[in-house]
């Protein structure tokens, strides 16, 4: 078992590997609850894989224990949601107006071992603090089904239910999410936003 201080640090290239199995390892074994194996294998194409923009960007964070992974998680500036699939060309995602758009909070995932102990949260704290020093006032998701209590529980209210289609004929629900703050900062109640999904 590891033990000592829990670090959120900036995620860098070298990452890259690590955390995209341990986002893979996470959809595996915690989104069973909501989801059948064949569509966690479709989503691991999409869903389970990383998107490079957000190392590159300097937005996504590593929450580590003893200087092991065991967490992820980040925001974006741009206007992407979720990464694109495997099966489509990679392009530079437009970046967004804090003023007048909401700052993304881009896949958090926690090692299946390490869940139900506020690593979740310090990763999706740390993204907001970020975005709201961008300037973003308003943030908004797309969550997992078996992730939806967690982000009501950090103040993120439901919009609408979306559906991806996957390769094998797989359709994967997931739901849309926003938050907005007060001028205090403090968490409140969503407006709705239409933003893209790839």
């Amino acid at each position: 078992m590891l033990s000592g201080k829990l670090v959120v640090r900036q995620a860098h290239a070298a990452d890259g590997d690590t955390l995209e199995m341990l986002q893979r390892l996470a959809l595996r074994r915690l989104a069973l609850t909501h989801y059948s194996g064949s569509h966690i294998e479709a989503g691991l194409s999409f869903i389970g894989t990383l998107d490079p923009e957000l190392i590159e960007d300097g937005t996504y964070y590593v929450a580590e224990i003893g200087g092991r992974a065991i967490g992820c998680g980040g925001w974006s500036f741009r206007a992407r949601m979720v990464p694109s699939p495997e099966a489509l060309p990679r392009r530079p995602s437009p970046v967004l107006e804090p003023q007048s758009d909401a700052a993304r909070i881009r896949a958090v995932f926690v090692h299946p071992d390490w869940t139900r102990r506020g690593i979740a949260r310090r990763l999706v704290d740390t993204a907001e603090a970020a975005a709201r020093r961008a300037g973003f006032r308003r943030f908004a998701l797309v969550a997992t089904l078996n992730a939806e209590a967690l982000y009501r529980s950090l103040g993120y209210q439901p919009v609408e239910r979306v559906f991806f289609d996957l390769p094998n004929q797989v359709r994967l629900q997931a739901i849309r999410m926003t938050k907005e703050l007060t001028p205090h900062g403090d968490r409140l109640t969503t407006d709705p936003v239409a933003i893209p999904w790839v």
